[in-house]
């Protein structure tokens, strides 16, 4: 049985960020880290489409993955560096590989999987979320209270550092529930 794949990524010197993902078969990807090209710091959820999932576990399943090395390594610092590990059966297997070392089919692996987490993302920024101000200003509480929450983790938000100036983004979702148990926490 298929269990998990994580995918750690490390942009190297000045390049993509840091994160990582683990997808799980109950469809979800959680992303965490720094993901450079939206200017994101944090974690984002999203549920893949079923036939997403289940062609990446088919190509999975169906590529050399088993058989390949523990690292290809391009024998250089500073350079883009993807770990892929993969759970099936009880049985895990890691493959580390820099640049573009590496056979074919662990490429395209980690471009599928770049591809996801690249997806999770942008859909996060660009339609699930609101800013501190929004929360704020709709439960009549202060930024200032909204931004202790996060720190408190209490509510789950990700630092947009370079596309909106460094604010905070908080799910929709969880400001719905934020919503629905205030009119009866506040009364």
């Amino acid at each position: 049985m298929f269990e998990h794949i994580y995918f750690r990524y490390y942009g190297g010197f000045g390049g993509g960020g840091y994160y990582e993902a683990q997808l799980s078969p109950d469809r979800k990807i959680i992303v965490n880290g720094i993901y450079q090209p939206f200017g994101i710091t944090g974690m984002v959820e999203r549920i893949l489409p079923p036939q997403e999932y289940k062609d990446l576990v088919a190509w999975i399943r169906e590529s050399s993955f088993s058989e390949m090395l523990d690292r290809y390594d391009a024998g250089i610092t500073d350079i883009p560096t993807t770990v892929v590990t993969v759970k099936v059966d009880g049985l895990k297997r890691e493959v580390e590989y820099q640049g573009n070392e590496g056979p074919s089919e662990l490429r395209k692996t980690a471009r599928w999987l770049n591809r996801l987490v690249r997806s999770a993302v942008q859909s996060y920024v660009s339609s699930d979320v609101c800013t501190v101000a929004d929360c704020a200003k709709f439960l009549g509480v202060s930024e200032t209270t909204v931004i202790l929450w996060i720190a408190q983790k209490s509510i789950q938000a990700c630092l947009a550092d370079s596309s909106t100036g460094g604010e905070y983004l908080i799910p929709k979702q969880q400001f719905r529930e934020m919503i629905g148990k205030s009119r009866y926490t506040n009364k």
